[in-house]
């Protein structure tokens, strides 16, 4: 994992550009300021409102790209309820699943490593275990799969509210869930199994009262932005970067 520098930008006034531009400068020269933890691995990153154009030009001119977006979908919008390909089963992953989802998100994993936010290392599969049996002993899980002559061919993960607090401030409404993740195995992708799976998540979440859920992706994934806007969400925040963090002009 690089060494990652986070900026929080708080801006107003008349010319919240200009204001901005600002302080991208200053922080270009804390940053060189630094003893270290600014090579070659390091990024810097900050997250800004998706729809507040006046940012976008002073982020692009100080070297800046968009990386991921943080979607939000409020309760009961998106595609009607569908159900699986037939011969495709829904169900509540329990603890007996570990193996099984394991896999599937370490092929996420190997997949997401194509758009620089993850960093696969030697104790990366050990780490998803660990992660995955906690969320599996928990009652219900709130992981769903999709099975296919009983081999796994898909999940979707919620968080909710209780294990989502860290996204309370992100939106105004309240509960917020956040789907953590999204995967449907590549050979099945494009038959509907992402699209069941998201659709029993949100019955699940409406009949919680959840407000609104969120979700993240890579700006560059070709497949996860066309696919949740299909599923009714929008975009709310957007995390730049810049890599190795001295290349912040």
């Amino acid at each position: 994992m690089p060494d990652q520098h986070w900026l929080t930008p708080l801006v107003g006034g008349p010319e919240p550009g200009r204001a901005l531009d600002s302080l991208l400068g200053s922080w270009r020269e804390q940053l060189e300021a630094l003893p270290g933890g600014t090579g070659q691995e390091s990024a810097a990153q900050l997250t800004w409102p998706a729809r507040d154009i006046c940012g976008i030009n002073p982020l692009q001119r100080h070297g800046l790209q968009p990386y991921s977006s943080l979607v939000a979908r409020r309760s009961r919008r998106g595609v009607p309820p569908v159900l699986p390909p037939r011969d495709v089963t829904i169900r509540l992953a329990d603890t007996s699943d570990l193996d099984p989802v394991v896999r599937l998100l370490m092929e996420e994993h190997r997949y997401e490593e194509h758009f620089g936010g993850v960093f696969i290392q030697a104790e990366t599969a050990e780490q998803t275990r660990r992660v995955v049996r906690r969320a599996l002993d928990r009652s219900p899980s709130w992981i769903w799969l999709a099975e296919r002559g009983g081999r796994l061919v898909g999940l979707i993960w919620v968080s909710p509210p209780e294990r989502a607090r860290w996204a309370a401030p992100l939106v105004d409404p309240a509960p917020v869930a956040y789907i953590g993740y999204g995967v449907v195995a590549a050979e099945e992708r494009g038959r509907g199994i992402g699209t069941a799976l998201v659709s029993q998540a949100h019955q699940a979440l409406d009949a919680h009262g959840i407000a609104v859920t969120l979700a993240n992706h890579a700006v560059t994934n070709p497949l996860s932005g066309p696919f949740w806007h299909r599923m009714g969400y929008r975009p709310l925040w957007t995390t730049w970067e810049v890599r190795p963090a001295l290349a912040l002009r």
